[in-house]
C-alpha cells in the first residue's frame, strides 16, 4: 500500500508490522486509530479501482458509482480528493487486488457488517455499466472468500441491487426459493440480530454503516412479511 499513500503519509503513519494491533474493532486500534481509518479507505479505493478495471476498461458509470459512495459517507473533503488520486493510481499499479482485500480484513478483523458493506459497494460498481463481466465476477468471488463471506451472504448482497421479483424476497434473506417456513424464520432472526442498531453501536462501527444497516433492515422486514403472509 506504500505506493498509494502519497501526501497523507505525514498525517497517517501506516506501520504494516503492527497492523494486527488495529483489530480491536473498526478503527479502534491501540495506536492512533487514524492509521486504521486511512488504511481502510485507501485499500477500499484500490479495490474499487481494481474491480472497475477488471474487464479492461473503466467506464464513467463505474467511476461515478464510487464517487457517489464517497459523497454519501461525508468523509473529509481533503481525504476524498486524495482518494480520487489513489483511485487513478491503483488502476495502473501492478499489485494484486487480493493484497488490498487482505489489508481491509486486517483492519476490520471479523466485523462482517462492514465487510458486507464493502462487498456490496464493489458489486454495485461492477454492475454500474449494465452487466457483470466474467472477470469482475471472478474477482468478486475471490474477494468474498477473503472476507469470509459464504454463498448465502453473496445471495443476499446481490439481491439488494436487483429489481423486485418474486425470487428477490428469498434472496434478501439469503435463501433459495424452496426454503421452509422454519428456515425463513431462522434466517430472519439471524439477520435481525446482525443488523440491530444497538449491536452495531456497541461495536463502534462508523455511522454510515449503521445508516446502511437500517436500510437493509427495512428490506429484510419487508421480505419476511411477504413470505410469512404467503
Amino acid at each position: 500500500i506504500g505506493a498509494l499513500i502519497g501526501f497523507f503519509a505525514g498525517k497517517y503513519i501506516i506501520d504494516r508490522q503492527n497492523i494486527g494491533q488495529l483489530n480491536d474493532g473498526p478503527y479502534q486500534g491501540r495506536q492512533n486509530n487514524r492509521n486504521a481509518e486511512y488504511l481502510f479507505w485507501v485499500s477500499l479505493t484500490a479495490l474499487a479501482a481494481k474491480i472497475s478495471k477488471a474487464d479492461g476498461f473503466v467506464s464513467d458509470e463505474e467511476v461515478n458509482a464510487f464517487s457517489q459512495f464517497l459523497r454519501q459517507k461525508r468523509i473529509d473533503p481533503e481525504l476524498e480528493n486524495h482518494l480520487a488520486e489513489v483511485f487513478n493510481r491503483a488502476k495502473q499499479d501492478p499489485y494484486d487486488y487480493e493484497m488490498y482485500a487482505d489489508d481491509i480484513t486486517r483492519v476490520l478483523g471479523q466485523d462482517k457488517q462492514i465487510l458486507a458493506e464493502v462487498f456490496q459497494l464493489l458489486l454495485h460498481i461492477a454492475k454500474a455499466d449494465g452487466e457483470i463481466h466474467p472477470s469482475e465476477q471472478q474477482m468478486l468471488d475471490r474477494i468474498a472468500n477473503r472476507f469470509g463471506l459464504n454463498e448465502q451472504d453473496k445471495r443476499r448482497f446481490s439481491a439488494n441491487s436487483e429489481p423486485a421479483t418474486s425470487d428477490k424476497v428469498y434472496a434478501v434473506l439469503g435463501l433459495k426459493k424452496d426454503a421452509t417456513k422454519e428456515e425463513i424464520k431462522a434466517a430472519y432472526r439471524k439477520l435481525a440480530k446482525e443488523y440491530h442498531p444497538d449491536l452495531l453501536i456497541s461495536k463502534g462501527v462508523p455511522a454510515w454503516v449503521i445508516e446502511d444497516a437500517k436500510k437493509r433492515m427495512i428490506e429484510i422486514n419487508a421480505a419476511y412479511e411477504t413470505l410469512t403472509k404467503a
